[in-house]
């Protein structure tokens, strides 16, 4: 007589059973990683924008702010941008933006970013 024991046909279900929940685990991490680079690209591209916006204005109005980054109009806060000046010297000042995602429900919180920008405002 051919074919497979019962004991066989379990230690077989036993080990396919392993390899799907391990499938399932690393597919639930990936998910969560690609959401999180998702939200670095809407935090990144919303700070190059103000940095941008402060060094076009930087020789004239320098104050320091604060902005909301949401994805979408009205969608999910999903990091704070703050940023203030410094002087260097007489024609030249230093914008200093500080990036601070915003918690997320069961993950670790991540790191506020701080980016720098002079202006030189000799003509």
């Amino acid at each position: 007589m051919r074919g497979l024991t019962l004991v066989e046909v379990l230690v077989a279900l036993v080990i396919l059973t392993g390899g799907l929940l391990t499938l399932a685990g690393e597919t639930g991490r990936l998910v969560r990683q690609l959401a999180r680079a998702e939200r670095a690209t809407w935090v990144g591209e919303a700070a190059v924008r103000r940095l941008e916006l402060l060094w076009a204005d930087g020789c004239g109005k320098r104050s320091g702010g604060a902005e909301v980054v949401r994805r979408g109009e009205n969608g999910a806060v999903l990091a704070t941008l703050t940023w203030d000046w410094s002087g260097v010297s007489d024609s030249s000042y230093r914008a200093l933006l500080l990036t601070m995602p915003a918690p997320l429900a069961g993950v670790p919180p991540a790191r506020p970013d701080t980016l720098v920008t002079a202006v030189d405002c000799r003509r």
